[in-house]
């Protein structure tokens, strides 16, 4: 009986307490008479770098002493990055170091036009009683955008019923810093380009905008250039802005204008303010272009008097001897026998044909630096002007005289082909350099130009003629090679001096230039660039340079440490130094003491490619000394002749394809070179003349001290062209 009225009271006890506690807990949802605020632990992104427009993992721990289960709401709002307020779900295997706070996490995607850069994010957690905590949740945005960098027209103006080329540089621009360095997220691109042409076709839609005519252009290069061609001007008279809109797959936008002058007749040489008429107007606006001086007018590229898609010197002198009286076909006597057929500014090359070219170059290139690599002096030249001009010599070879010069010069292309892909490379490298600076302070230059000077009364075929004006822009210039040699010669050496900026003088020596003389072919390429990274000139001091032989010469040497892409291997260092406009570079590559010669011997397209490979970015302490020099006018018919094509310098040689005979040969080829490379750039400039007669390149920084012999190229990086090549024997 006792035990049982013990257990009726224990029973009894419980009973009273669960009923206590039930009256306390549903008393009308009555919380305690002190709450306690909930507290952040911790906010994160994962992971804390994203792209736009990609899925993030948003986390919160937070704690609550009035139990977890009184918070009642956790947010981030992506209001700083253009998006909404995320609500957050309890995540139980989300636990911090402090195993009172509790998780949360939500996935989302980053807004696609989310800015780039880092973001904080305000964090909210919220009780029951309203009582709260905030945070910043940071995360970094990375992301690309759409940029035009320019629009134009060429020609421009263009005349009523004429074509003209539409042509937009677009590229996806992406930021770096020191947490995020690819070029460009991977996922962005540029989804399209149009150009709305209406205007140009002279078409009114009215008020109700129902006929714009807008086309999309196209980039067949993948090149950045995206172009539209319009075939007939059908627009009246006038200035017409066209739109151009850019958009990218994330849906940024970007507009500019194409401004177009329609004219009734096509513009001729000289006149680049458009205004149908030759005066001293005219040469102002060109020195202003050629000095990169502010231009008080608009110049148009259809008043281009050398065909090199520019507004400079040329143009300047053309108008100044206009301007004094002189006329083009008075001025020294010269003549122009124009071919039919004008340059064609939009050559059907595939970038296979281009690539093609391009190795074929480097292959010559190198074969040819070893032809003339025996001594031990400094050498300079551009190998790209070689080429060019013995390829507007070769359309007019015929037979086995071809095909020594296709073999000696890496022509693999048909000659079709051939000829249009130099075009194609030269319309390319023409488009360098835009808002760039040269190394005189004035704006970049690389100016590439091609001449013919034939005999006066001689008849060349129109076929050969008009080869070389549709694929090089070459007028022919008639002279008088059989009376007055001399003048001539005169005339052609200031035709190379003025388009290298007198920088070479005196190509063609007296006595190269006979009464012999049926043809002249020139080519003049003129380089002036600053560095993208330009040296500090109070930091140059004068270093010891060690010659082969083991002398030690005292020379100017620049230095600074900066990020380049540089190679340090066993046998050679070499490192990249970028032009301004990041499209140019100086490739230098030094061999390690003793190992020069060897260097050179096995210095061929597959090791200059494996070189360039592999180049790496790297924190860099260059020392570099300053070099300047000029080869005098050397004479390449031997050369060339050893090398494999003899049968063009002598009597069996075929040109008949200049004239329908074969009373012509190559009585010589005349190159002369100009290097000068101080701390803020470089100035180079090349010529090459084909005289036609008849029968008869943050660790620790790596210490880079260039004080050795080195050879060194200047390339075109999105083509790899090699521009200039050479070696530094004794830079003192």
């Amino acid at each position: 009986m006792k035990n049982h009225t013990k257990w009726f009271w224990v029973l009894l006890g419980i009973c009273i307490i669960f009923l206590f506690s039930s009256l306390t807990i549903s008393s009308a949802g009555e919380l305690p008479d002190e709450n306690h605020a909930p507290e952040i632990c911790r906010a994160w992104a994962d992971p804390y770098l994203k792209e736009a427009g990609q899925a993030v993992t948003l986390n919160v721990t937070a704690k609550d002493w009035d139990g977890i289960d009184d918070v009642v709401s956790v947010t981030v709002d992506m209001a700083p990055i253009g998006g909404d307020i995320v609500k957050l779900e309890p995540v139980w295997n989300l636990v911090d170091d402090d195993r009172r706070c509790l998780g949360f996490a939500a996935k989302t995607a980053i807004p696609p036009l989310a800015p780039y850069g880092l973001h904080g994010l305000p964090v909210s957690v919220v009780d029951q009683a309203n009582a709260s905590d905030t945070a910043v949740l940071e995360l970094f945005v990375v992301t690309s955008w759409v940029e035009i960098e320019f629009a134009r027209a060429d020609p421009n103006p263009v005349a009523v019923g004429h074509k003209t080329i539409l042509s937009a540089r677009v590229s996806l621009i992406a930021p770096k810093n020191e947490q995020y360095v690819d070029p460009q997220p991977p996922f962005n691109r540029i989804e399209k380009v149009t150009v709305d042409i209406t205007e140009l076709l002279g078409v009114d839609c009215g008020p109700d905008m129902d006929c714009i005519i807008i086309e999309e252009m196209t980039n067949p290069d993948g090149d950045g250039i995206y172009t539209h061609g319009v075939p007939d001007v059908t627009g009246g008279p006038g200035s017409y802005q066209l739109p151009v809109v850019a958009v990218d797959s994330l849906g940024h936008e970007d507009k500019a204008l194409i401004e177009v002058k329609v004219v009734e007749k096509p513009i001729g040489p000289g006149d680049v303010d458009a205004n149908g008429a030759l005066d001293m107007k005219d040469a102002l606006l060109a020195l202003q272009a050629a000095s990169g001086m502010a231009i008080s007018h608009p110049v148009f590229t259809a008043g281009d008097v050398d065909k090199d898609l520019r507004i400079g010197l040329a143009e300047a002198v053309f108008d100044l001897q206009w301007a004094a009286g002189f006329r083009p076909d008075e001025f020294a006597s010269i003549q122009v026998a124009a071919s039919d057929n004008s340059r064609n500014l939009t050559p059907d090359a595939s970038p296979a044909e281009l690539q093609t070219l391009v190795d074929g170059n480097t292959g010559f290139a190198l074969e040819f630096y070893h032809a003339v690599c025996k001594s031990s002096d400094n050498l300079f030249f551009s190998p790209l002007s070689i080429s060019q001009a013995l390829a507007m010599t070769s359309a007019g070879a015929r037979g086995n005289t071809l095909q020594q010069m296709t073999d000696t010069l890496y022509f693999i292309q048909s000659q079709e082909r051939l000829h249009m892909a130099f075009n194609a490379l030269d319309l390319e490298l023409a488009r360098r350099g835009q808002d760039a600076q040269g190394q005189d302070g004035q704006g970049f230059r690389l100016n590439i130009s091609n001449a013919t000077w034939g005999q006066q009364g001689y008849a060349f075929l129109p076929e050969f003629l008009g080869v070389l004006s549709e694929n090089y822009g070459a007028g022919m210039y008639l002279m008088d090679f059989m009376t007055a040699p001399e003048d001539s010669r005169l005339v052609i050496n200031n035709w190379v001096a003025d388009r290298t900026e007198e920088k070479i003088q005196n190509l063609l020596s007296p006595g190269s230039i006979s009464g012999a003389t049926r043809l002249v072919l020139t080519n003049a390429v003129y380089f002036n660039a600053a560095w993208a990274m330009p040296f500090d000139a109070d930091l140059s001091r004068p270093e010891s340079f060690y010659l082969t032989d083991g002398t030690i010469v005292s020379v100017g040497t620049m230095s600074q440490t900066v990020f380049y892409k540089c190679a340090l291997e066993d046998d050679y260092r070499a490192v990249e130094l970028l032009y301004d406009g990041l499209e140019l570079s100086m490739v230098i590559v030094m061999p390690d003491t003793g190992r020069f010669r060897s260097f050179e011997d096995q210095l061929n397209p597959a090791y200059l490619a494996s070189v360039l490979e592999g180049l790496e970015n790297r924190n860099v302490h260059l020392q570099i000394p300053a070099f300047g020099f000029a080869s005098g006018s050397v004479s390449l018919s031997r050369t060339l002749f050893e090398m494999g094509m003899p049968d063009a310098f002598g009597p069996v040689a075929d040109f008949s394809g200049m004239d329908g005979t074969r009373n012509l040969f190559l009585s010589d080829v005349v190159h002369k070179a100009f290097i000068n490379v101080d701390e803020v750039g470089t100035e180079a400039a090349a010529a090459t003349a084909a005289v036609v007669s008849l029968t008869s390149v943050p660790e620790a920084p790596v210490v880079m001290k260039i004080d050795r012999p080195f050879v060194f190229f200047i390339r075109d990086i999105p083509t790899g062209t090699i521009l200039f090549m050479g070696r530094v024997m004794n830079p003192a």
